[in-house]
């Protein structure tokens, strides 16, 4: 099983994926994926090794380097921080293209605690093909209101698949591999929504960084690899004067993974095995329930009783800093993204509710006893299951905004609409879901009477923030309306009679369907907030009720 943690690093938090026992070996990924990019590998090692794949600062759900320009000492100096609070002496190292370079330099410039490196196609550019990458490879990702980024995103993804470079389209820059499946495609797209226009940082490191030299220098056992189908295959060729304990290996695509633990194991023999790692602490951090690691955000210090918001659906912690942020004035707030969203883990196989009990869960192992929740939007359906669950534990249960008809979001967002297809037009499915989501409620009824009183959804950054929510969850979040449509929100308030409140804005264009049906719920107590400003405290004095 991949166990998610968090890594402390001074003031940043570095995001790992660990597994296995044994002898230690640390993964490196190439640009601008994430370590998503080896769990394949990561299950395939993980009976030989202890392993750790971290994601470079700035991608995944890594913090980026406090740094204008980084360049790969900077990465090397960052993984040597992430060696030291992990408590690992010595280390057997691989990397892929940007993760080579890192490799190298670290091995390079602390010799002592690698054992040996494998390197997956290593950077040897020249002069002039570095001026060129770094000028024209890398242009800058923004947002745009008409989704216009969505479109040139997908083809940016498949056309370096196909081209090298992937902005020079041509015969002679026609790369012969096949095209990866969808889903493959999908994940390099969304490893490079979450590095946003930073996706570019640690590329331009690798790019400037003179691998040939870096090799010619290194003092530790080193093998130097690459596939058939490498667009580095041919730098293979551009390190000539390696030193004697240095091997070059030329393998096939079916050849690769067993390679690489083979050549793994000969640089890991005699290392000691990895320790338990730290206890996972801070304001971001994994809890490990039921064979998934789910994403916890906490603001504000220990006081009080603590607040479990919930976000919307699709959402994430992410998108809950402004509003928990003004609760964490008062109370302390944690936030949990559901199994398949945000940075938790999908949830395992055979799991019936979506995710709810393994939320529910969650709460215990974080230590919280009595506390209150609280749900926005289709979250609140969640966070009304959710408190189900809990019982007693559950002080008060307060529904932001909650939808009337909460199946119905469930109907219309059929369970394909977000799978991946090739041509990508499930992500401007999910453009357009984000978009519509901010402007109107429902979503899929945008009209002028459903129309939302604030505009919201004229944020850029915010429909963006949205919009990858929505990717990530995939098609967990067709998943989580199922579940929380199974039941009716008003039909779980029973049991918490007289600890419910219902929070809505006024002008919601289904204020007077909410009202209904607050009204034939179990004593709940309904508050209007007038404008945006309002909701954190209406849900504060919602949640001191005695």
């Amino acid at each position: 099983m991949i166990e998610h943690r968090f890594v402390s690093c001074g003031e940043r938090r570095v995001m790992v994926r660990c597994a296995g026992s044994g002898p230690p070996v640390v993964l490196l990924h190439e640009s601008p994926r994430s370590s998503a990019a080896f769990i394949p590998m990561i299950e395939a090692l993980a009976a030989r090794f202890t392993v750790i794949a971290p994601d470079t600062p700035g991608y995944g759900g890594s913090d980026p380097l406090p740094l204008h320009r980084p360049q790969i000492a900077d990465y090397a100096d960052a993984l040597k921080e992430v060696v030291d609070a992990l408590g690992l002496e010595r280390i057997a190292l691989f990397g892929r293209h940007t993760g080579a370079a890192i490799a190298i330099e670290f091995a390079n410039l602390y010799p002592e605690r690698v054992s040996g490196f494998v390197l997956d196609g290593c950077p040897a550019f020249t002069p002039e093909e570095m001026e060129e990458l770094v000028a024209s490879y890398l242009p800058p990702f923004r947002p745009v209101w008409d989704g216009s980024h969505v479109a040139w995103l997908w083809s940016r993804v498949r056309d370096q698949l196909t081209f090298f470079p992937w902005n020079r389209q041509g015969p002679a820059s026609r790369l012969a591999i096949d095209m990866p499946r969808p889903s493959v495609l999908n994940r390099i797209a969304t490893d490079l929504l979450l590095a946003g226009d930073g996706y570019s940082v640690a590329y331009k490191a690798a790019f400037r960084y003179d691998g040939a030299s870096a090799a010619a220098a290194a003092r530790v056992p080193a093998h130097y690899m690459a596939t058939e189908t490498d667009v580095l295959l041919s730098h293979l060729d551009r390190l000539p004067n390696l030193p004697a304990n240095a091997r070059i290996h030329r393998v096939t695509d079916a050849e690769r993974v067993a390679t690489v633990g083979d050549l793994l194991g000969a640089c890991a023999d005699g290392l000691t095995p990895a320790p338990a790692p730290p206890e996972d602490t801070g304001a971001r951090r994994f809890v490990q329930i039921g064979g998934a690691s789910l994403m916890v955000r906490q603001w504000g210090d220990d006081g009080g009783r603590p607040l479990l918001l919930v976000a919307d659906l699709p959402g994430s912690t992410q998108g809950l800093g402004p509003m928990a942020t003004q609760l964490a004035r008062e109370r302390r707030v944690i936030a949990i993204d559901p199994p398949g969203h945000g940075l938790s883990s999908p949830a395992p196989p055979g799991t019936a509710d979506g995710g709810i009990d393994l939320v529910a869960r969650s709460a215990a192992a974080l230590g919280l006893e009595q506390f209150d929740v609280a749900g926005i939007n289709v979250g609140a359906c969640w966070a009304a299951h959710v408190a189900g669950r809990l019982g007693a534990d559950c002080a008060h249960l307060v529904l932001i905004d909650p939808p009337p008809d909460p199946a119905a979001h469930a109907e219309c967002l059929p369970a394909t609409a977000l799978a991946p297809v090739w041509s990508g037009s499930h992500l401007l499915t999910a453009w357009h879901l984000a978009r519509e989501s901010l402007l109107c409620r429902p979503w899929f009824v945008p009209t002028t009477a459903t129309r939302m009183p604030v505009e919201i959804g004229l944020d850029v950054d915010l429909l963006h923030q949205r919009f990858v929510d929505t990717v990530i969850a995939g098609a967990a979040l067709p998943e989580a309306l199922r579940a929380v449509c199974a039941q009716p929100w008003p039909a779980l308030l029973g049991p918490l009679a007289g600890r419910v409140a219902i929070v809505t804005g006024e002008g919601m264009p289904d204020a007077q369907e909410q009202a209904a049906l607050a009204a034939s719920a179990p004593a709940p107590v309904t508050r209007a907030v007038p404008d945006a400003r309002g909701y954190a405290s209406a849900i504060l004095a919602a949640a001191e009720r005695k």
